[in-house]
């Protein structure tokens, strides 16, 4: 806008009161209030943006068919670990919970969605450990080996011990070999962590797991195991 544009815009100005002059304004400046929010916007996103490129899931749990749970409760739950297990500011846990499809299932959009979420994060590798019914976990393992080894994964005081106890169930891997793939847990185990119900709960550690540490740490927070 040239001075003597500026200079005729002021005076039109200030012949205008009230209503009409508020009109006028946001009429004849809408340009420049489109582009200052655009701007506002855009530094808003790229704030944000740097923000999350900070932020590092240590430990992902896909909860998945249980009942009587509350989802608030499961995002202070994933708080609480985080503060818990001493992440740090740009550290977080991820805990999902999902209705997924079982062969006795109708499917439904929700369901649908489940899979294809848990499907998602388990490639991009956001989860380190599924909680389910143990004829889910089969079922994820059916076609792929979704779980890894618990022989060559977990300590050996709690292997041990799961051992001791028939706590482990076997899978069959791709190749036709048998192995440790599942801990049998009970309700009061899983309802010292988190409250919900589930049927024949067990735990599976997602094969692409990257955060072995604090998936041990959870692990013996379930099972009441101090640190050997």
């Amino acid at each position: 806008m040239t001075d003597i544009e500026h200079q005729s815009e002021k005076e039109k100005l200030s012949k205008l009161h009230g209503k009409a002059k508020v009109e006028y304004i946001l009429t004849y400046y809408r340009i420049y209030f489109v582009f200052a929010l655009i701007a506002v916007i855009a530094v808003a996103v790229i704030v944000n943006a740097v923000e999350n490129a900070k932020r590092e899931s240590k430990i992902g749990v896909a909860v998945l068919n249980a009942t009587n749970y509350d989802l608030q409760e499961a995002d202070d739950w994933q708080n609480k670990l985080a503060e818990e297990l001493g992440f740090g500011e740009y550290e977080y846990a991820t805990v999902t919970m999902l209705n997924y499809p079982t062969e006795d299932s109708q499917l439904t959009q929700d369901t649908i969605a489940s899979q294809e979420k848990l499907v998602t994060m388990v490639a991009v590798k956001q989860i380190d450990m599924i909680i389910a019914p143990e004829s889910l976990n089969r079922s994820l393992a059916e076609n792929v080996d979704y779980f890894l080894d618990l022989s060559e994964y977990l300590p050996e005081d709690i292997y041990s011990r799961l051992e001791e106890e028939g706590r482990i169930e076997t899978m069959t891997n791709s190749e036709g070999e048998t192995f440790p793939a599942l801990i049998n847990v009970t309700q009061e185990e899983l309802s010292s962590e988190l409250e919900m119900q589930m049927d024949d709960p067990t735990i599976g550690i997602v094969a692409n797991s990257e955060n072995k540490d604090n998936t041990i740490l959870l692990l013996r927070r379930f099972l009441g195991m101090q640190e050997g």
